[in-house]
């Protein structure tokens, strides 16, 4: 048996290698349960794996509703941008992109609602699925939401600078909030030369403002 930072991969059997949908992590979490640590063999206990696995998905699940509500808000503001400049349009191809891998996260065996069978039983990721979907058809057409007066004065821009807010880089650690100093960075500001930091909470009370 071998790992990396992402997957446990078990080499054997007559199909080549396995992989296993848990990360290193999650595996470790199983090897630690209670019945496991007082008598190794219970690691084969299939309903002790299932029990573990079945809590794993709840949490992928949980998570994923809010990257669902996190993508939805982020189509509905592209879609308030205009198709004019070449910068607009291609922010609007970008979130469009990032809805369909967002998509692609049902499909995670961790999550285990690749079909529609098992979906149709969750209904707020099932509707999230076809608003989400919606929202990418519009953007495709090239459709614009006028519906909220004009997009540069809805739109939340950088306190400092006024430039655009984007989604905060992932791979980025250390960084503060620069509205409340909390360390739950869901913004920056697209200005290189300005550097803004937001979380969600500061974003939001500055989108109510509006």
């Amino acid at each position: 048996k071998k790992r990396n930072e992402a997957n446990v991969v078990v080499v054997g059997g007559g199909g080549g290698p396995w992989r296993c949908p848990l990360n290193w992590r999650e595996v470790k979490g199983l090897l630690m349960h209670p019945k496991i640590q007082q008598n190794p063999t219970n690691s084969n206990d299939q309903t002790l794996i299932n029990n573990f696995v079945q809590n794993v998905r709840v949490t992928c699940r949980l998570k994923l509703r809010k990257t669902f509500k996190e993508q939805l808000k982020s189509l509905k503001r592209e879609l308030r941008r205009g198709t004019d400049e070449a910068e607009d349009r291609e922010e609007r191809n970008r979130a469009y992109n990032d809805a369909k891998v967002t998509l692609m996260h049902l499909t995670d065996p961790k999550v285990g609602l690749h079909d529609f069978s098992k979906l149709k039983h969750h209904p707020v990721l099932h509707r999230g699925k076809i608003e989400i979907e919606a929202l990418m058809e519009r953007l495709r057409k090239g459709e614009v939401d006028k519906s909220k007066a004009s997009s540069s004065c809805r739109e939340v821009v950088c306190p400092t600078c006024k430039g655009p807010l984007v989604p905060f880089p992932q791979e980025l650690y250390g960084h503060y909030c620069d509205g409340c100093s909390s360390g739950d960075c869901a913004w920056r500001c697209k200005n290189r030369s300005c550097n803004f930091d937001m979380c969600n909470n500061c974003y939001t009370k500055l989108e109510e403002d509006l």
